[in-house]
Parts: structure tokens; C-alpha cells; sequence
């Protein structure tokens, strides 16, 4: 709870994620990683944003966010599309 009341009171210039090099410095370096990201990304849904952007401001972060949901929303409808044609082929298949 110390570490993170510590970053809290630290300004940033950029948004993103938080990596320590190997000499133990703190490197503004990578994009930001939200547990709906990596979940978006464990189920092969791509992303599309690079491990090694920043953001300057929230809405091209927040713009990125909506375009990984977006294309999770649109994965799935085409998934249910597949398996409703499966189930019709299967039925007559009988």
C-alpha cells in the first residue's frame, strides 16, 4: 500500500504502464494494461495498440479502449453467426 500512495503523488507525463529496467529504474515505457485488455487478449481478440505506446492524453487511451471493445463485440456476434449455422447444418444433417 506504501508503493502505490507513493506513485499516487507522482505526476506523469504520459499514460502508460510502469517497467523497471535492469538497473532497477522506473521506465515509463509501455501501454497501459487493464485486466479487460488482457482478457480481450487471452481470448485471441486483437487489440491492435502496441506493447510500446503511450498515451499523451485520456482520449486517444480511451479511443483505443472503446476500438478493443468494440472489435471483442464484433468477434462475438460473428461467433454466435458460426454457431447458429452450425446448429441449422447439424439439424438437417440428421
Amino acid at each position: 500500500s506504501q508503493i502505490m500512495l507513493s506513485l499516487a503523488r507522482l505526476s506523469f507525463p504520459r499514460i502508460g504502464l510502469l517497467t523497471i529496467d535492469d538497473h532497477g529504474t522506473l521506465l515509463l515505457t509501455n501501454r497501459p494494461l487493464t485486466c479487460s485488455v488482457q482478457q480481450l487478449e487471452n481470448c485471441g481478440i486483437p487489440t491492435d495498440i502496441p506493447r510500446n505506446m503511450t498515451y499523451s492524453s485520456t482520449d486517444p487511451y480511451l479511443s483505443d479502449l472503446l476500438t478493443c471493445h468494440d472489435s471483442a463485440q464484433s468477434a462475438n456476434r460473428k461467433e454466435k453467426f458460426v454457431w447458429k449455422k452450425a446448429r441449422v447444418y447439424l439439424s438437417a444433417v440428421r
